[in-house]
């Protein structure tokens, strides 16, 4: 997808240096959607509502989503004679179509006015693919930038008009910019959001959702548009925690009707419909989309129906019990969640119904549990088994003592045991050295184009470190290390005469070892070698063998899962891409000559 600015005719500049002004200062228009189209900036330019939009929680408060099919919003601003404007508002993509193109905000009347598009074709050579979402300006083609837009990603964007330059903000940064050009005039009244102005057949309806939109009558600055995109924290934590609320709300509300019929169950399930039609029918309402002389006629039969079924479990039925909670959850839940929340407690209700009687009837006729009914306990157990002995030889091989004897002279790790083993003295002729090794790989590849080459040059530093330690008797011992080896003891800062204490450690049957720290007594400093440490750290080898012998067919069985479910995956890609060029690319094909010769009618025209 493309975001596209199409200003044609009444293009922008750069906003003036002047610093950050306030930001109600030229505001025309501010929408929160606070569950309504509503101006907040004081000038009663409040949005009409159709379609059936929703409300969500937004990156700044509310923020309102359109369903692709028929909601928008139409605002009663005119931008003629406006000679610099600035939109600013939040957008989230929820999807697309690769052929169409979405004004997100627009008075454009097929001539051009002031328009933000959000296109899924890119229609430029040497331009991505089609179905990648890329803003650029179109209508002038004043330029494209290539930082693609997600689905379900919250975007600020911010369109600037002047006489003299266009610019395109997104997350607070300068996108892209070009030059103005003369003012034209839109006989569309209104500024549309959401909604199709221009285009064959205007029925490119935008999937999407939008916040926080404000319209102004002058150029905003770049620092006021940082200020807009600021991050946003608290609209994450709060999307988080909704979730969790509606997550914790579902499992509550399914745990108090689990023991309700499949009637009950049914009944619950068409309550939860007629409150959401009664609440939907107040949104609309407050919108100003129903009639208030209407309001009785609206919701008579939605009520009616509801006190029905209310009567009908009254007074002391599973319904009535549970409807005030109920009531309460189903308000705060998706409608398309209540409608399967509610299909699965009726046909989980019915379940357990008929596992109900099937006991029974066991139970009245004396019958002993089928062959069949063991079996599967017999299994159960044996899967138990086998789990419980992997897990319980995981915990042991995982134990041991860990730590040193009371003298520090063996260290234990859990499955082994080391000497320690020191000298200390004095520093004499320490000696430092770095060796530099760089490695050159270079590949060729070729292709339709021709070939192409590259050359890759890597560097690796080793630091050397050797000096001698004197002893109180007068005897050297020599002592190296190097980085390759000893991760951190070769950094050490060795100066001629600290006192220093290097301690090594042996296995147990073994006859040689390896460095474990170099404690500098003049500095205070201890160096460890955090690699040989971890890698003396053992699990105890009877249970860690056992632990491996019992997950291999566990991880087996995992591999031949994953393959074969890799090779059922690509014959079902293979079948659908077979039938998406039997029945779908001949219809896109069609609609794309219907296109094209609409295309030649207009330029034509």
């Amino acid at each position: 997808m493309k975001l596209r600015i199409w200003p044609v005719c009444l293009l922008a500049a750069a906003a003036s240096p002047r610093g950050l002004a306030q930001l109600d200062q030229g505001l025309i228009a501010w929408y929160q959607f606070n569950g309504n189209g509503n101006d907040s900036s004081g000038n009663a330019n409040n949005a009409t509502a159709h379609g059936s939009p929703t409300y969500v929680p937004g990156p700044v408060g509310e923020a309102t989503c359109l369903d692709g099919g028929s909601a928008y919003f139409e605002c009663p601003i005119n931008l003629n004679a406006e000679p610099s404007i600035s939109i600013a508002f939040w957008f989230k993509a929820l999807s697309f179509s690769r052929h169409q193109r979405y004004q997100l905000v627009s008075n454009d009347n097929g001539h051009y006015g002031r328009v933000i598009n959000f296109s899924g074709t890119d229609g430029t050579a040497g331009a991505p693919g089609p179905g990648d979402l890329y803003p650029f300006f179109c209508a002038g083609e004043v330029g494209q930038f290539s930082k693609p837009l997600s689905l379900n990603t919250w975007y600020h964007v911010a369109a600037v008009w002047t006489p003299t330059r266009t610019m395109l903000y997104t997350n607070g940064v300068l996108a892209i910019s070009g030059p103005g050009g003369t003012a034209c005039t839109s006989d569309k009244p209104s500024l549309f959001v959401g909604y199709p102005t221009s285009g064959a057949g205007e029925t490119d309806y935008t999937h999407g959702c939008f916040g926080d939109l404000r319209i102004y009558s002058r150029a905003l600055s770049t620092q006021e548009i940082a200020a807009l995109a600021k991050p946003l924290p608290t609209a994450t934590t709060k999307t988080v925690a909704t979730l969790k609320d509606q997550m914790i709300r579902e499992r509550d509300l399914t745990e108090r009707l689990a023991d309700v019929t499949s009637e009950v169950g049914r009944d619950a399930h068409r309550a939860a419909e007629l409150l959401l039609v009664m609440k939907r029918n107040e949104t609309r309402r407050m919108a100003g989309a129903i009639d208030p002389a209407n309001e009785t006629q609206d919701d008579a039969g939605p009520r009616s129906e509801l006190g029905t079924i209310q009567t009908k479990y009254a007074p002391g039925g599973a319904l009535a019990d549970r409807s005030r909670d109920f009531s309460e959850r189903v308000n705060n839940l998706v409608h398309n969640g209540v409608q399967e929340k509610g299909q699965q407690w009726a046909q989980e209700a019915a379940n357990e119904s008929r596992a109900k009687a099937r006991h029974d009837r066991s139970n009245t006729s004396g019958t002993q549990p089928t062959p069949k009914g063991r079996s599967v306990v017999l299994s159960a157990l044996c899967y138990g088994g086998y789990f419980a002995l992997l897990i319980f030889a995981a915990i042991k091989s995982l134990g041991g003592e860990v730590g040193l004897d009371r003298d520090g002279h063996k260290m234990l790790t859990g499955g082994q045991s080391y000497a320690l083993h020191w000298k200390t003295g004095t520093v004499i002729r320490p000696e430092k050295d770095r060796e530099v090794h760089t490695h050159v790989r270079a590949s060729a590849s070729g292709g339709a184009s021709g070939s192409a080459s590259s050359v890759s040059v890597t560097t690796t530093t080793i630091t050397n470190l050797e000096f001698f330690i004197r002893n109180k008797s007068g005897e050297e011992y020599p002592i190296q290390v190097s980085s390759a080896n000893h991760v951190g003891l070769a950094e050490s800062a060795l100066r001629e005469g600290h006192i220093l204490s290097a301690v090594w450690a042996i296995q147990d049957g073994r006859n040689s070892g390896s460095y474990v720290l170099l404690r500098n007594h003049s500095t205070g400093q201890t160096v460890y070698d955090e690699g040989a440490l971890h890698d003396m750290m053992h699990l105890k080898r009877p249970w860690s063998v056992l632990s491996c012998i019992l997950a291999a067919p566990t991880c087996l069985g995992f591999i031949v899962l994953y393959s074969g479910a890799s090779i059922v995956k690509s014959r079902r890609a293979t079948k659908v891409k077979e039938q998406i060029a039997e029945r779908l690319i001949p219809q896109l094909d069609r609609e794309a000559t219907s296109f094209g010769t609409r295309e030649r009618e207009i330029a034509s025209a």
